[in-house]
């Protein structure tokens, strides 16, 4: 996937937009599929050596447009997260308070259906935790708006625009990546088929 993201990618961003470093990992297959990977700076995430890549069951692209600003382009297998009622999983996850938004939509073109989430987020010790924004310092609050679908088998697209603001209603502005131009790089039958 990652040549091919990452072009899929910056034909999305709007222009001008400065990427400043691009960084592509792919990870082998795991032995528990729904264990999620820890991200962030300073994880040791397990991930492959290029020269192994054609053994990866998952891929990542990441581009950092600047301090604190990042969009994350994941394929990655995962049965059981394709499986369910997506629409009833927002509503529980927005009763729980897990993300600020989450919203399903169909795909008129492709009838794919994607979830575009908004989460608050804070670094941590392993990775990145989902915080209350309200309850939470916001010197070290990072927003995400990720939009995620299954365009084909038990593979999931994803991507996901990160940044770090004390409050989303500053993040928003910041967002160079509309809900259009998200659907348009996790439903592209280029990336499917890189993976």
């Amino acid at each position: 996937m990652g040549g091919r993201g990452l072009c899929l990618v910056r034909a999305a961003l709007p222009p001008g937009t400065d990427v400043t470093d691009v960084q592509m990992k792919a990870w082998p297959p795991d032995d528990d599929p729904d264990e999620a990977v820890a991200v962030g700076p300073g994880v040791d995430d397990g991930s492959l050596p290029r020269d192994r890549w054609d053994e990866a069951a998952s891929w990542t692209v990441t581009m950092e447009l600047g301090d604190e600003h990042t969009i994350t382009v994941e394929l990655f297998h995962a049965a059981s997260e394709t499986e369910g009622d997506s629409a009833e999983a927002c509503r529980q996850d927005l009763r729980q308070h897990s993300y600020l938004a989450c919203d399903v939509d169909t795909d008129a073109a492709s009838a794919v259906e994607t979830i575009l989430r908004v989460a608050a987020m804070r670094p941590g010790s392993v990775g990145w935790y989902i915080v209350d924004p309200d309850e939470t310092d916001p010197d070290r609050l990072w927003f995400s708006r990720q939009l995620e679908a299954q365009p084909g088998g038990d593979f999931l697209l994803r991507i996901d625009e990160s940044l770090k603001a004390p409050t989303w209603d500053e993040a928003e502005p910041q967002m160079v990546l509309t809900r259009e131009s998200m659907v348009e790089v996790v439903l592209n039958d280029d990336l499917l088929s890189a993976g």
